[in-house]
C-alpha cells in the first residue's frame, strides 16, 4: 500500500531538503509483493507529463535512502520501471518538474521471501535478465542465436536446457551466408548479479568444451 511521505526528502544520495508539499495525483506504486530475493519490482504509478521520477531504496533497518535509477513520465503522466530487489524495503519515488523544481514523493514497502533463480540476459548488453528465456541471442558479433529453448534443470548455481541453434555458415562470407538450424543442448554456469539479479554469465553448446560468455561478461 503506497503512503505519502512526511518526513525530510532528498535531492541526492545523502542529500537532504525540506519536503515538498505532495500532490495527490501523483501516484506510486511497487510490485509484485512480497517478491523474491533479486527478482524485479516493478515501480509505476502517475504523474505530471514529461517529468523526471527518482527512485530511491531504504532497506529495513538502515536509515539512509540509496537512488537506484530513474525515469520519465509520458504524455499522460504514466511511468513505469522495474527494478532488481534484494533485501526487505522502502522504495521512494521522486517527481521532478526541473533541475530544481522537485515536487512530490511517495514510497511503499515491500518485503522479500525466498530467492530468485539465475536469469539470461537475453540480448547482447542487456539491462534485464529472464528466467528461463525461450530464446537469446548471445552476441553482436557472433552470427548465431537460439529459440524454441525449453529448461530442462534449474538451480541456483547450474541451468540445463534444449533449443534450436540458428547459425549462419559464412559461405562466401558472413553478409551473403545461409542460415542452418540444429537441435542443441544447452548447459549454463556461473551466476553473478547484473544490476541486483542473479544472471548467467557463461553457456556452451552440446559437449563443445569452450564455454562461451553472456551479458555482463562478454
Amino acid at each position: 500500500m503506497s503512503m505519502l511521505v512526511a518526513a525530510a526528502t532528498f535531492i541526492a544520495e545523502g542529500a537532504f531538503a525540506a519536503p515538498a508539499t505532495a500532490s495527490s495525483s501523483f501516484t506510486f506504486d511497487a510490485s509484485p509483493e512480497p517478491v523474491k530475493k533479486g527478482a524485479y519490482v516493478t515501480l509505476s504509478g502517475r504523474g505530471v507529463a514529461d517529468a523526471e521520477i527518482d527512485f530511491y531504496f531504504k532497506a529495513d533497518g538502515k536509515s539512509t535512502w540509496v537512488y537506484q535509477n530513474y525515469t520519465r513520465t509520458a504524455s499522460d503522466g504514466r511511468y513505469s520501471r522495474r527494478q532488481a530487489q534484494n533485501n526487505s524495503g522502502t522504495w521512494k519515488a521522486v517527481e521532478w518538474y526541473g533541475e530544481d523544481a522537485q515536487g512530490p514523493s511517495r514510497t511503499d514497502h515491500v518485503q522479500v521471501r525466498g530467492v530468485q533463480l539465475p536469469g539470461v540476459v537475453t540480448h547482447y548488453g542487456g539491462y534485464y535478465a529472464t528466467v528461463k528465456p525461450s530464446s537469446f541471442d548471445p552476441s553482436t558479433t557472433t552470427p548465431w542465436w537460439f529459440t524454441g529453448v525449453r529448461w530442462t534443470r534449474l538451480t541456483a548455481t547450474a541451468g540445463a536446457a534444449v533449443g534450436t541453434m540458428h547459425v549462419n555458415d559464412c559461405e562466401p562470407d558472413c553478409a551473403d551466408g545461409k542460415y542452418r538450424t540444429e537441435r542443441v543442448t544447452l548447459t549454463f554456469r556461473r551466476v553473478r548479479s547484473h544490476h541486483g539479479a542473479p544472471v548467467f554469465t557463461e553457456f556452451r553448446v552440446d559437449n563443445d568444451p569452450y564455454w562461451t560468455p553472456l551479458t555482463p561478461n562478454n
